[in-house]
């Protein structure tokens, strides 16, 4: 049997270095790494004793909570892997999930309000008692021994399935393994020079790949972690302001509020928050450094398990598009069409290599590597002296939309759009916006009377697209099409400043 080590391995080196420092915080509650990793094993052992084991899959719908902490961990320790569920997506986008992924348990903080339709009998379980009478993740551990858990988690065992952003009309399930984990925490938590003294406010999503993978990141490391359930600035600058958060990631507009309440509240940032990650445009990058707070810029992807590239932003060199340096153990190429490598100050597609990389989505198509292991990014980025990247958009199309640090591709929504009878042809994009960095914007043509299209549209994405996928404006331009072909250079600029 080949040696190595899993995520587990490194939590319980956590609490081996140090069992009653603090691990968890959420709410009133808080939690030493002893008291969290006693919780965990109970929950494995609990699930464990319902049949789940290596390979399984539990789909989660619930928002941040220390229970699906305790969870994820928990699904670690067996061998399982999460599948997180985005809270936004319509019943559509999470029955294709869950059918194509067909886990063993769904657990979810509201089943009244989850409209499941799949072809296959799962275990139902509540986050907390009183949904319905179904079982809650604290009642399955009712009576329950701890079982010494003797599971062969492996390091290429799947940990989370992060369904990505449709590139092609469907989502697709990216496979983060223990040793895509395990190379974050060291690559991840070294940039940020992360330490046990550091308190790690997770504001951004479980659901979303950045914030689980910061989370594994921190707690694998003896950060504790500071969950706060649904974001609200005022709450986060109290949390700062006690001593309770010192770093934490973010995509605008969360930046920028958090800024605000500071300021509303008198409280002083410098000496209690140090760093500060994320999307964010310049004027909020400036406001953190001007508060004494060092903000780091980034550049990563599901595929990439998390970040492969970040840096301190120095104070006067502030710009848009600037993603960092590579991190310690990610190689990164810049390369050509043709696969060669482009000279220092051209843009090039971001080649990366490194136990970083996932390798497949589920249940066994390959990401897109090559035949020596570099994944192609699909994104373009230029290289400075000393390493500096910067990043330019999408290689050969402006298609990928990031509403507030989400990826939103074009294919996905024009593809609801056309499923409207009235429609013809959709053209998908994103313009800037001053809130959220960019919006996205939908232009049809109709094959009937336009009267009335645009509102009867936004109505049909309302209910078909999760919320940050919806287009801001749909306008209806019956010149979409010309010889029967969608003129998407020209409307693009005909509609930018949008």
């Amino acid at each position: 049997m080949r040696s190595g080590i899993n995520l587990g391995d490194l939590l319980e080196r956590a609490v081996d270095l140090d069992p009653d420092a603090m691990a968890l915080h959420c709410g009133d509650l808080s939690e030493s790494y002893a008291e969290f990793f006693s919780k965990v094993r109970r929950l494995a052992s609990s699930l464990g004793a319902r049949g789940l084991g290596p390979g399984d899959r539990v789909c989660v719908l619930s928002p941040n909570c220390h229970r699906i902490v305790e969870l994820y961990w928990a699904l670690v320790l067996i061998g399982a892997s999460a599948v997180p569920l985005e809270p936004r997506l319509t019943a559509d986008e999470i029955n294709y999930i869950v059918e194509a992924t067909r886990p063993k348990v769904v657990v979810a903080s509201n089943w009244e309000a989850l409209d499941l339709d799949v072809s296959f009998e799962y275990l139902e379980i509540a986050t907390e008692p009183g949904d319905g009478g179904r079982l809650d993740l604290d009642g399955l551990c009712m009576g329950i021994e701890v079982l010494d858990l003797k599971v062969p988690v492996m390091a290429d065992s799947p940990a989370l399935i992060m369904y990505t952003a449709a590139v092609t009309g469907r989502p697709r399930g990216a496979v983060l393994t223990h040793r895509n984990l395990i190379a974050q925490v060291s690559q991840t938590g070294e940039v940020f020079g992360l330490t046990a003294k550091d308190v790690h406010g997770l504001l951004l999503p479980l659901s979303h790949t950045f914030g689980a993978y910061l989370m594994f990141v921190a707690m694998a490391r003896g950060v504790p972690t500071m969950v706060v359930s649904n974001f609200d600035a005022d709450e986060v600058v109290r949390r700062i302001d006690q001593g309770r958060i010192s770093f934490f990631a973010e995509f605008a507009p969360m930046g920028q509020r958090i800024l605000d309440a500071a300021a509303e509240a008198q409280v002083t940032l410098a000496g209690k928050l140090r760093v500060v990650t994320g999307l964010e445009v310049p004027e909020t990058i400036a406001r953190y450094q001007e508060a004494g707070v060092d903000f780091y810029c980034l550049y990563g992807q599901t595929e990439t398990a998390g970040l492969v590239c970040a840096a301190r932003v120095e104070a006067g060199s502030i710009v848009s598009n600037y993603s960092g340096r590579a991190l310690s153990i990610s190689r990164l190429s810049l390369r050509d069409d043709q696969g060669e490598i482009v000279s220092p100050g051209e843009p090039g597609e971001l080649w990366v290599r490194g136990d970083c990389v996932v390798n497949s989505y589920w249940p066994d198509e390959p990401t897109n590597l090559t035949e020596d292991g570099w994944l192609k990014t699909g994104d373009l980025l230029s290289s400075q002296p000393h390493g500096e990247l910067y990043f330019y958009g999408r290689v050969g199309a402006r298609d990928l939309i990031k509403p507030g640090g989400l990826n939103v591709y074009p294919a996905e929504v024009e593809q609801v759009l056309l499923r409207h009878p009235r429609v013809a042809a959709a053209l998908v994009f994103g313009t800037p916006d001053p809130t959220w960095r960019e919006k996205v914007v939908a232009v049809v043509a109709v094959i009937d009377d336009p009267a009335g299209a645009e509102a009867e549209l936004i109505s049909y994405a309302t209910q078909n697209l999760a919320s940050f996928k919806r287009p801001k404006v749909i306008v209806v331009d019956q010149g979409l099409l010309v010889d029967g072909h969608v003129d998407a250079e020209h409307i693009r600029a005909k509609y930018a400043n949008l």
